[in-house]
């Protein structure tokens, strides 16, 4: 298995969580668990920095998608950013890019 590890840093109310490796479904209960920290701190607004990642598959996707959810239904922002060609073309071939807050890289 790959290493995954996710690396969150605060900021003028806004929570950044770095994802490295590949997000799957060895790799999703560490993003799950570190998401929860973020969400039980009452940050208002979530970027998630994809660069790292070098592989997502349905798991992966899953818990990006229950992240959306659960933020939208808090009241809160979640944002993806600096996504990967191989990762945007998930995003595509899923349809899942609409749904998704996506900022420009950095």
């Amino acid at each position: 298995m790959e290493g995954f590890e996710t690396t969150t840093s605060s900021a003028d109310g806004v929570a950044t969580v770095r994802l490295e490796g590949e997000l799957d479904i060895a790799s999703a209960p560490v993003l799950d668990a570190s998401l929860a920290d973020v969400e039980g701190n009452g940050t208002g607004t979530v970027v998630l920095d994809l660069a790292g990642v070098r592989f997502i598959d349905s798991t992966g996707l899953r818990s990006l998608l229950s992240a959306r959810q659960r933020a939208e239904t808090a009241g809160r922002t979640l944002r993806l950013t600096n996504i990967p060609v191989d990762v945007e073309r998930v995003f595509d071939v899923t349809g899942v890019r609409r749904i998704f807050d996506i900022t420009p890289p950095a």
